[in-house]
């Protein structure tokens, strides 16, 4: 079952999202009207925040969480995938690592939750990317768009605000820039819209520290979110210390802006302090199964009503 676009099959993607958009007018009307919605900000209350090669899905029921979201992609795509029978709702954070088995996934999550539905169908919005110098966003666009077009389920883009027309240029400098770096879903109204979040929730660091696997068990793109315990599911996460790392903590600013970023001159003002924190919890737990995830457990937490997350006893 292919990719449809304004109704018509997708069957390979295109060189650019440009391309696609001259053939589909429709498809690059959406682009202006997404862009021109408000930056909302986020608060913690009903929020459920994916990280980098996170993705959860969420139904309308859902008591602890109204609204999924990420930010910071820079280079990387925020995946929205809804059904719009029964309003299940994909997130992702799509960085090129496994895109192919993380967007088999979530499709296969949603069709699973909506089975039940009698009618509806599979829409997919993807924001995120400019025209960055090697053409990481781009090649990451023709990805995910490719993944799509492999689903079993007949998939119908609906947006594609990323790359090309996600790029804004900075008059002073000329440097290009992502319009929109954080996507949000409402679960309970399919609205999709931009947005930033004070708040990450739990474990950032050792959520992002996950990422720096070992060959035995390597950084994967996985499901963060249980719907059914409407838990937070972290880890649990293998990795080494690397030899030098104190070094890494000590490095300016620069340093880890130039050689931990895709995007060094578009990050966000805290991506180093990030980076360093993600860089200690894996010096403080070089052996993370027996100090972080016991029995090689997960972390998991509950959302309180004040939007807090409490850990599961």
């Amino acid at each position: 079952m292919p990719l449809f676009v304004c109704g018509a099959q997708l069957t390979k993607p295109p060189e650019s999202i440009t391309e696609l958009t001259t053939q589909y007018p429709d498809l690059r009307d959406s682009v202006p009207a997404f862009l021109a919605k408000p930056i909302k900000s986020v608060g913690p209350e009903n929020l459920l925040y994916v990280i980098q090669r996170e993705y959860a899905v969420v139904t309308p029921n859902d008591k602890s969480i109204a609204v999924m979201g990420s930010e910071d992609a820079t280079t990387c795509h925020v995946v929205v995938i809804r059904h719009t029978g029964s309003g299940v709702c994909a997130l992702s954070h799509c960085d090129g690592c496994q895109t192919q088995a993380g967007i088999d996934s979530m499709v296969n999550d949603v069709t699973t939750l909506s089975t039940t539905s009698q009618q509806g169908r599979l829409e997919v919005y993807i924001a995120g990317g400019f025209l960055d110098k090697k053409n990481t966003s781009a090649d990451l666009t023709r990805e995910v768009l490719a993944c799509l077009i492999k689903q079993p389920a007949d998939v119908h883009l609906i947006l594609a605000c990323c790359t090309e027309l996600n790029d804004i240029v900075n008059e002073t400098d000329q440097i290009h820039y992502p319009a929109v770096m954080g996507v949000a879903v409402n679960v309970r109204t399919g609205e999709v819209f931009p947005a930033t979040f004070p708040d990450h929730g739990p474990d950032d660091d050792i959520r992002s520290a996950g990422h720096f696997g070992t060959p035995d068990h390597p950084a994967g793109f996985h499901n963060v979110y249980s719907h059914t315990k409407e838990q937070l599911v972290v880890g649990p996460y293998h990795w080494e210390s690397w030899d030098g790392i104190e070094s890494w903590l000590r490095a300016p600013d620069h340093l880890i802006l130039k050689y931990m970023s895709t995007s060094p001159e578009q990050e966000p003002p805290y991506f180093p302090a990030h980076m360093k924190a993600t860089l200690s919890a894996i010096s403080r737990h070089p052996s993370p199964s027996t100090t972080l995830f016991s029995g090689d457990k997960p972390r998991c937490y509950t959302k309180l009503q004040s939007g807090e997350w409490t850990p599961v006893a």
